[in-house]
């Protein structure tokens, strides 16, 4: 393996802990295939300045480094010595992992490796295309030396000086230096597939008066967060979740309406967020980077990715999930497959598969799974390691060498085929042929994803390029086969919006917002007649409607910033579901009864602050790194308070606002 592939599936396995579909994976996988990097670092350095449209002067720039240095490098005329130059110059530049990689290599210089926390940051920012500006702060945040990009730069470690005036008794005062005493590291199966993992990690930390925190990290497939809580709080929380989990067995063991009864007025109630049970919270490292423990949640980060790796190089087989179905499009053809653990036997360690093809059904059983071997594809080796192909004990493919089985095999092989056909009539509408509609379909969403790889890769000229052919796409499934396409086509085109801001192309991506605005009376109707993904359509479309307010604010047009927000309120407030409809509607509430009481009405205003102050307590709000909104909302509602000479409300609200 070489080392762009080595990293590559280093990649694999940090997406995959992120919840990244293994399609798009695959996608890039195919992708990295392709590519052959020249072995010239000049060469090499000035395909890479033609692919990311970057000039030598723009690259000066955003390193430090002197000019004629750089261009001396950059055409061979000078070889450095100093690994930091090469890494802010691909940095810089916008290179990915094994771009980087390979920079490096050609240059006899030692890879950048994961397991030094250093270079662990800075393969995280590169995979995340943080800039070279970005980095540095990471690297300060973290206490680490910044990129050495001069000669006469010292190898700089940040060290915050404090006289005895500016020593605070904060808990999270920069004063504090810390030691690790203890960590754990754990992972639990939570989904499906085998890499359906969640990963947690608890390092215990100590400071110079011998107080103890547990900083902690959590990844589960769709999202992360990262929690710190002194002794004393982490101590209560464990005897919180113990409780919880009691609450909880009792009630099962009651009837199931009860049960959900019990557990509804359970997660309503006020108390189910204590505010003992977390003192800090972050959503992602971006979030977490000016805390003191920064540090630790980058250790934390590196841990987890040493743990994702230690899991998957322990999966032989997958016995403890049962029975599992699922059916694709592949090759042009529908295909529907099921596999069912024989748990009855597990010495045996006998797993039974049944593949449907177009009406063609297959009948296996082997010693070790495939049903991740069919989900996964070409991918499977990527992620597993290269394996041989399953070995079947049984492989019949017509019904009557299924009779000439056991009784209970046959029994086991008909009751398996009877759920397969019972999933797909549920998700597909029965087994057919597959239909030009269905592969226009897939091509949407092999466009989609293939977009969603490349914006997050930071390629946006591709992501763009595969935006518009996913609107393209979806506008043709809607005009040949009257289907509603509105929830595609309203994401696509604000990812089409942002990506041109993000390339500079403001006016384009003006033009792509009132675009949005356009389809107004298609949302409505759609809504009106609740039709499928309505509130899917509220949500996307309740959006824009707050882009565009947030536009009029900035111009100071108080007319558009009413109009747009009440009307985010009209199409929203009837269907917020979950948090994201919630900052959406909970901004809505901000803009609207901020202009009402500009114009002097605050007794209407007075209504949508508490509407909003309803939703952040429904929601917990505060807790969703919203806490610039949340500080500004409470200040206003104070201010109308304190106007209206309900003085003692009024500082309640300043006081919340100070607290955030």
């Amino acid at each position: 393996m070489d080392n762009n592939e080595n990293y590559i599936n280093q990649e694999i396995i940090r997406l995959i802990k992120s919840g990244v579909d293994p399609r798009i994976i695959q996608d890039r996988i195919a992708e990295e295939d392709k590519k052959s990097y020249s072995p010239n670092f000049v060469t090499f350095m000035q395909d890479m300045l033609d692919k990311y449209h970057v000039k030598r002067t723009e690259i000066a720039r955003r390193t430090g480094i002197s000019q004629d240095y750089l261009y001396k490098v950059l055409n061979g005329s000078k070889k450095t010595a100093e690994k930091d130059y090469v890494t802010a110059i691909c940095i810089a530049v916008g290179m990915n992992i094994p771009e980087t990689q390979h920079a490096l290599a050609i240059n006899e210089m030692a890879l950048l490796n994961s397991r030094d926390l250093r270079e662990h940051l800075l393969l995280t920012c590169i995979s995340e295309q943080k800039g070279v500006y970005k980095t540095n702060q990471w690297l300060e945040s973290a206490n680490f030396p910044l990129l050495r990009v001069s000669k006469d730069m010292e190898e700089y470690t940040p060290r915050l000086q404090y006289s005895e005036d500016d020593i605070s008794h904060d808990l999270f005062s920069k004063k504090k230096h810390y030691k690790e005493v203890s960590r754990e590291v754990f992972a639990e199966h939570c989904g499906n597939a085998p890499f359906d993992y969640a990963y947690w990690a608890n390092i215990v930390v100590q400071d110079e008066d011998a107080n103890l925190y547990h900083v902690q990290g959590f990844y589960f497939p769709d999202y992360t967060v990262f929690t710190v809580l002194d002794d004393e709080n982490y101590k209560r929380h464990e005897e919180y979740t113990k409780g919880q989990e009691e609450r909880r067995k009792n009630a099962s063991e009651e009837s199931d309406e009860f049960y959900e009864s019990l557990l509804d007025d359970f997660y309503e109630s006020d108390d189910i967020q204590p505010q003992w049970t977390t003192m800090e919270e972050y959503e992602d490292i971006d979030s977490a980077e000016d805390s003191d423990f920064f540090r630790y949640f980058l250790e934390i980060e590196r841990a987890t990715d040493d743990k994702v790796k230690e899991v998957f190089a322990e999966i032989t087989d997958t016995a403890n999930y049962g029975f599992r179905v699922n059916f694709k499009i592949d090759g042009g053809k529908y295909v529907s497959y099921a596999e069912q653990y024989d748990a009855e036997l597990p010495a045996e360690k006998q797993y039974f598969q049944v593949v449907e093809t177009d009406g063609h059904i297959v009948y296996s059983a082997s010693h070790e799974s495939v049903f991740m071997w069919i989900e996964l594809g070409s991918i499977y080796s990527a992620v597993f390691g290269d394996r041989e192909d399953p070995k079947y004990f049984i492989e019949i493919d017509n019904e009557e060498d299924l009779y000439k089985l056991p009784v209970r095999t046959r029994f086991i092989f008909n009751a398996m085929k009877a759920s397969m056909h019972d999933f797909a009539n549920k998700y597909s509408g029965g087994f057919a042929e597959v239909s030009e509609e269905m592969l226009l379909k897939e091509q949407i969403e092999s466009a989609a994803e293939t977009a969603a790889w490349c914006n997050m890769n930071g390629d946006y000229e591709k992501s763009l390029e595969q935006n518009m052919k996913v609107l393209e796409l979806a506008q043709q499934c809607e005009g040949q086969y009257q289907t509603n396409e509105l929830a595609t086509i309203l994401s696509t085109m604000q990812k089409i919006a942002i990506l041109n801001n993000n390339m500079g192309n403001k006016n384009a991506a003006k033009e792509w917002e009132d675009k949005i605005l356009a389809y107004r009376d298609r949302v409505l109707e759609t809504l009106d007649n609740d039709e499928d993904d309505a509130d899917i359509v509220a949500a996307l479309f309740a959006h824009s409607l707050m882009d565009q307010a947030d536009h009029a604010q900035l111009n100071r047009d108080f007319e558009k910033l009413k109009n747009f927000s009440k009307e985010t309120i009209d199409i929203l407030e009837p269907r917020c579901t979950d948090t994201d409809s919630a900052v959406i509607l909970f901004k809505a509430y901000s803009r609207y009864s901020f202009w009402l009481d500009e114009e002097n009405k605050s007794d209407i205003a007075m209504e949508y602050y508490e509407k909003g102050e309803r939703l952040i307590r429904k929601y917990h709000l505060e807790r969703e790194l919203f806490w610039q909104n949340i500080s500004s909302f409470y200040n206003n509602y104070a201010w109308v308070l304190w106007n209206r000479f309900e003085n003692e409300e009024a500082i309640i609200y300043y006081g919340k606002a100070i607290h955030i």
